[in-house]
């Protein structure tokens, strides 16, 4: 809606300038065009602040935290949205990330998971993650290690 008036702000501001009238004719050509940056807009609902590891966890070699991050998000380009992620410390050995049916091992070289677009709506996801634990780590709580950011595309 603001960008339709954007546009006709435009054309009724080229129209009232143009200078170059033919009276005899009543035809006037006028091209406009617009490009549209796309915009995400996003809330986090939830996001763990600890990672709580047991002795149990270390003996399997992993641990898992469903739903460790909940958050809407909305674009407006219908290419989607990229999650870049961040983590932190040399804890793990790798970490996977979950949200729908969809699967990622997030690491230094590789830590985007492309998003598709579903529409101009608000869209809740839910974000687990799998950490493969390395021989460093001892039980404790630990700052949750994972930092995210979200880009359209």
């Amino acid at each position: 809606m603001r960008i339709a008036k954007i546009i006709t702000f435009i054309i009724v501001f080229y129209l009232l300038n143009i200078t170059d009238i033919d009276a005899a004719s009543d035809i006037s050509h006028v091209n406009v065009s617009a490009e549209v940056l796309p915009v995400v807009r996003y809330e986090i609902i939830h996001q763990e602040k600890n990672l709580f590891i047991t002795e149990k966890d270390i003996t399997k070699g992993y641990i898992d935290v469903h739903n460790a991050v909940i958050f809407t998000v909305r674009t407006n380009s219908r290419n989607g949205y990229v999650l870049t992620f961040f983590v932190g410390a040399n804890l793990f050995n790798e970490v996977k990330v979950f949200c729908d049916s969809m699967s990622a091992d997030i690491h230094d070289t590789n830590n985007e998971v492309y998003m598709v677009f579903e529409g101009m709506k608000y869209v809740k996801k839910e974000l687990s993650f799998r950490f493969y634990i390395s021989d460093i780590l001892r039980p404790g709580r630990y700052d949750w290690p994972v930092d995210f950011m979200i880009l359209g595309i």
